[in-house]
């Protein structure tokens, strides 16, 4: 094999220090580290593939669907991504040469692409979960029955899986990486592959859960664990090895002139929630919801607290739009400026993206530097970090340039905001004692991602870099298509 690409979802210099993985130690002290910084806006894995920001393709983590509503959505394909004329997909850099490829467990490409060699897609992108090996994830067609042979598992989330055994989900996210590991070597080793590219996912899945765990291990605080905690750690153990034997398998069977190991985003505490829409209210920037969206909001709450937890999580998507948006807990025609879930910043309830009260133009402008100076002004933003300042406007030509908001609010990564919380910043509840799985609602619980993802690339790679190239994984994508020139 030319070039393997591994990927390792979550993948974090300070996780993997932590535990012993003494082949990750070897990559490390013979490979190159390269310091990268994400905007987390972007989706990591979409920039390696695409060599492009998310304002440049669509591929935010989060973002409004601007069909006249104010709702937002997580849903991103990277086939979508693959039409814009401007994109050259990884993988099409090594093909264009005659090279074989093979790309397994990308996320966010819930069908296959068609190349020259194999492509195995994943979840993500809005997809939560996926049942068996659908065979739109899969090319060509005749390589479905050997992975359903041999047990292949696409993806494992744990809200969605409905497992709430701790064992037993480290039992079953161990068996999903052992086996697309085999799979993976299977199907390079039989197609003669020289681009390989392939994710493990199962980090993010136990760091999002467990990451208070891991950071109490680093922070040698781990004397008043809870049970569960005891047995977290138990099992943390033994996944980094297998993770670290994942590795060594993949680099040893298939032998690549040229290693790439990355991530898309890091992992770090999530200790705090944010959220700007209380800041915005009492600057007189948002009207408070009025009878109609109290008594949604009510309703919605009603029902959740009546039904168990997988019968709300079924009724959810059959529920109408109105109560699905319950949650926005202003009034439309009367806010000018708003904050939403996943995203550090605020949008402008303009008139053209969102058909409300401000005018584009001058009006946008200077309410954007009020907001600016509300925030940067604000004691308790000033004594956690926050700091905005314009965005939307910095980016007029790009062209998903409506989907960005206005104001971006640079934050400490162990803050995430959240439209939900009350006040602009608030210890997030979940960071404590872990008792039970029973009560975990939502899939980043104690972790979230981190701005700072590993790379490593090998020294042959590191002498094709150039000062020119972007700070973040953008980069991957203009060493590849210098390999294969």
């Amino acid at each position: 094999m030319k070039l393997l690409i591994i990927g390792i979802d979550g993948g974090d210099q300070r996780v993997f220090d932590a535990y012993s993985m003494p082949y990750y130690e070897q990559l490390r002290k013979r490979m190159s580290a390269r310091t990268v910084t994400e905007d987390l806006h972007s989706r990591g894995w979409a920039e390696i593939v695409s060599g492009r920001p998310g304002m440049e393709t669509g591929a935010l983590y989060m973002a409004p669907k601007l069909d006249g509503s104010l709702g937002f959505s997580d849903s991103f394909q990277i086939a979508s991504m693959l039409e814009l004329p401007y994109v050259t997909p990884i993988w099409n850099l090594a093909s264009r040469r005659g090279a074989t490829v093979g790309v397994m467990n990308l996320p966010s490409a819930s069908k296959a692409i068609p190349v020259n060699g194999f492509f195995v897609g994943s979840g993500g992108g809005g997809l939560h979960k996926v049942d068996g090996v659908p065979k739109r994830l899969v090319y060509p067609d005749d390589l479905l029955g050997e992975l359903e042979q041999g047990g292949y598992i696409v993806d494992i989330r744990f809200k969605s899986s409905g497992i709430r055994d701790l064992e037993a989900l480290f039992d079953r996210l161990g068996r999903m990486e052992a086996e697309r590991v085999a799979a993976f070597v299977r199907c390079c080793q039989a197609r003669s592959t020289d681009f390989g590219f392939v994710i493990d996912r199962a980090t993010t899945v136990v760091q999002y859960l467990l990451r208070k765990v891991i950071e109490d291990r680093m922070a040698g605080d781990a004397g008043n664990q809870t049970e569960l905690e005891a047995l977290a750690s138990q099992l943390l153990e033994r996944f980094y090895q297998q993770v670290d034997e994942n590795l060594m398998r993949l680099v040893e069977e298939l032998q690549p002139n040229h290693l790439v190991l990355t991530a898309d985003h890091g992992c770090v505490p999530y200790r705090y929630k944010g959220n700007v829409n209380d800041l915005l209210a009492a600057n007189g920037w948002q009207a408070v919801a009025g009878k109609a969206g109290s008594t949604l909001a009510r309703l919605r709450r009603s029902v959740r607290r009546m039904l168990p937890r997988s019968a709300t999580q079924a009724l959810k998507g059959s529920l109408p739009a109105a109560v699905k948006g319950a949650h926005e807990a202003f009034d439309r025609s009367g806010t000018k400026a708003f904050g939403h879930y996943h995203i550090p910043g605020v949008f402008i309830n303009d008139k053209r993206r969102f058909g409300g009260p401000v005018a584009d133009g001058a009006e946008t402008v200077g309410l954007v530097e009020k907001i600016c100076a509300a925030i940067n002004a604000d004691s308790e933003a000033q004594r956690f970090g926050l700091s905005a300042r314009p965005y939307r406007s910095e980016y007029p030509h790009v062209r998903f340039a409506d989907k960005l908001p206005d104001v971006w609010i640079d934050k400490p990564d162990e803050l995430l905001f959240d439209h939900k919380t009350s006040g602009l910043v608030v210890s997030n509840p979940n960071y404590s004692p872990m008792r039970d799985l029973d009560s975990v609602n939502e899939d980043m619980y104690t972790g979230q991602k981190g701005r700072h993802p590993i790379l490593l690339v090998d020294h042959e790679l590191e002498g094709l870099s150039r000062p020119e190239d972007p700070p973040d994984l953008r980069q991957i994508h203009s060493l590849v298509g210098r390999v294969f020139d």
